[in-house]
């Protein structure tokens, strides 16, 4: 069952990488025994979809990047 949002409490954000827009928070994918949780992110303009990792040990979100 989904989670109500607090009006209070921050929405994550995100800009797009492809055409610096505001991404939309699209939902988190909850934590599971073999993964992390996740966020995941789409852009309005150009359909790229992107996300962050929960990082249990450093308590950060992380985005995934290519090196």
């Amino acid at each position: 069952m989904p989670q109500p949002i607090s009006p209070l409490k921050e929405m994550p954000t995100q800009k797009c990488d492809l055409c610096s827009e505001p991404m939309k928070h699209v939902g988190n994918i909850p934590r599971t025994p073999r993964g992390a949780e996740v966020r995941v992110f789409r852009c309005d303009e150009c359909a790229l979809v992107t996300t962050e990792t929960f990082d249990s040990v450093a308590r950060t979100w992380t985005r995934f990047s290519f090196s």
